[in-house]
């Protein structure tokens, strides 16, 4: 599809995670969000309570990461972190799928890591999943979709941003699996807005892009 940019920014997570973020950077990213109409900012998680009340009564959203990025905390650390999250006000969570589980061939643990989060994020608050599709073959990404279905997540999420891009191959076939009712979040390597129109056109109904790609892509499509 021909991408605008309203049909952008409703479909963007916008984030600013590295490790040296500043809350003058963060400021300016929530100004952001709020002059364009961002759906979610996902920040540094010591600043998520100051991430909700600056977003109040602005429609935009704020979300939250579920305890370390590699995914193999135990998943009554990731429940307590979720529960810690959505008691700040956090309104989405995005987790890790458990990969030492994964690979281990341990599939009713991932479901029941996934589930845990599930359950303490509440039904209220969407949970995102990361299943690292970059490091992992065309059948371990379907049988991770499958686990994700399982545990009751929201959405299967590409990838975290730190561990490879995720392609046009990653969504298809994503998309291909996975049932009407579960969505996708495409996230780490999308620079424009070409590709973004392109993972629409797949099936993509989100988006994870860190904050310095969100103001290039939209310096594109304003142009």
């Amino acid at each position: 599809m021909k991408l605008n940019l309203e049909t952008f920014t409703k479909m963007l997570d916008c984030t600013l995670t590295h490790p040296t973020a500043s809350l003058d950077e963060l400021r300016q990213m929530l100004a952001t969000a709020k002059e364009y109409h961002f759906h979610t900012v996902l920040g540094p998680r010591c600043f998520n309570e100051f991430i909700v009340n600056e977003l109040k009564g602005t429609g935009v959203l704020p979300c939250s990461g579920c305890s370390a990025t590699l995914g193999h905390d135990p998943t009554e650390v990731k429940a307590f972190h979720t529960r810690f999250a959505v008691s700040q006000g956090i309104k989405e969570i995005d987790m890790v799928m458990n990969l030492s589980y994964l690979k281990s061939g341990l599939y009713n643990d991932v479901i029941h890591d996934i589930a845990a989060v599930k359950q303490a994020a509440g039904a209220n608050v969407p949970v995102k999943c990361i299943i690292e599709a970059p490091l992992l073959s065309d059948e371990e990404i379907i049988t991770a979709c499958k686990l994700v279905m399982e545990g009751g997540a929201e959405f299967i999420k590409t990838a975290s941003g730190l561990k490879g891009a995720t392609t046009l191959h990653h969504v298809e076939l994503i998309r291909n699996t996975v049932d009407a009712k579960t969505k996708i979040k495409a996230a780490s390597g999308i620079r424009d807005a070409d590709t973004v129109g392109q993972m629409v056109d797949l099936g993509v109904e989100r988006f994870g892009i860190g904050y310095g790609s969100v103001l290039e892509i939209i310096r594109e499509l304003e142009r």
